[in-house]
């Protein structure tokens, strides 16, 4: 690995000297010449050095032209190469001072910053969630939820799923790190995103009602115009399809079915984390503002899309059992609420019900 190393070193001295003062030095060979060591580091598995060859290349590739996409591709291999070390480090189980993290992050930054030029939306939030899962699989809880919160400011405008998605993320993080005031101000975003989203496609629904009225009403008006002369029944004909074509064209592009109604189970999803949450903080008050608006929740559901939640009448009388034990601190009847809730709740809400139960038996 040494005579790597060396090669490495002499490459950059090469960038260094300047030998004809007005001459730029030969970014392009510099790169290819990086490339090999960077091949080479990468077949001994050492990825740290590779790491570095990266960002040398990252470099010339600044110098080529500034806040390039290779060059913002360099700084992602970099931090990749440098996460996949700390990675198999962790699970290795071998001692690590993880002064490594802070120079992955900072590659995945740099390469956010060029994206962020370049007006590369989807790309930056996909960064940031990438880093932040890593982040939270080394068990960085506290900068994971940070970034998969950068992740959802990204994604909330072209993405409201992913942005749910992100959040969802950031909320377990700080659950595992026993935060649950923060991991409940994460819940209240995805109930305003849910809300907001739904809103308007319902809107957007009486748009395309309005839309397929005034279609309908046009193509009578041709038929109505065919006995006309043919002259004036082509040109009235060929102006009001060109009309409904804009019309159409102005029109908003409506979401399928399927995503219009994956936004009232993922609120009332919400809901019930929510609930389990505010129970743990012994919050009964706004437990039970939650389970009041959980039950309009399904009931809206109900009446709008004519099928019912996967949450049932008996799910919900459970819940408010369990509202009501914990806070007469009726603990005998907890194991038995829990048994009957669990195949009805995600691993999440399962994992805050545990607390809840790990909670009141410190009581006994």
């Amino acid at each position: 690995m040494s005579h790597l190393i060396d090669s490495y070193k002499l490459i950059s001295q090469k960038l260094k000297k300047k030998k004809f003062p007005m001459r730029k030095p030969n970014y392009s060979e510099a790169v290819d010449q990086y490339t090999q060591v960077m091949n080479s580091f990468k077949r001994e598995g050492n990825n740290i050095y590779a790491a570095f060859c990266c960002l040398s290349i990252g470099r010339c590739e600044q110098a080529i032209k500034a806040s390039s996409s290779a060059e913002a591709s360099c700084y992602i291999d970099a931090g990749y190469l440098i996460w996949e070390n700390e990675i198999a480090t962790n699970e290795s189980e071998i001692i690590s001072f993880e002064e490594n993290i802070p120079e992955a992050i900072n590659c995945y930054l740099l390469a956010i910053k060029i994206y962020q030029n370049y007006k590369r939306f989807s790309i930056m939030g996909t960064l940031y969630f990438e880093m932040a899962s890593i982040l939270k699989r080394l068990n960085k809880l506290e900068e994971g939820a940070e970034y998969f919160q950068k992740a959802a400011e990204i994604q909330r405008t072209e993405s409201p799923i992913s942005a749910i998605n992100s959040l969802k993320e950031a909320a377990y993080c700080k659950i595992m790190e026993w935060d649950y005031k923060g991991a409940c101000d994460y819940l209240d975003l995805i109930v305003n995103i849910a809300s907001e989203t739904t809103q308007p496609l319902e809107s957007r629904m009486n748009q395309l009602s309005l839309l397929n009225t005034t279609t309908n009403s046009s193509f009578d008006q041709i038929n109505n115009n065919s006995n006309h002369n043919n002259f004036f029944n082509n040109t009235n004909n060929s102006n009001i399809n060109n009309n409904i074509n804009n019309n159409i064209n102005n029109n908003t592009i409506l979401p399928s079915s399927v995503s219009m109604s994956l936004y009232p189970f993922i609120l009332i999803e919400t809901r019930v984390s929510l609930f389990l949450l505010y129970i743990l903080q012994d919050s009964f008050s706004k437990s039970q503002a939650q389970l009041s608006k959980l039950v309009n929740d399904v009931n809206e559901q109900h009446a709008q899309y004519g099928a019912g939640s996967e949450l049932s009448e008996e799910t919900i009388a459970i819940l408010n059992n369990l509202l009501i034990a914990c806070e007469r601190k009726e603990v005998n009847g907890l194991p038995a609420i829990q048994r009957e809730l669990w195949s009805s709740l995600n691993d999440v809400q399962n994992d805050i019900l545990q607390r809840i139960w790990c909670a009141n038996k410190m009581l006994l």
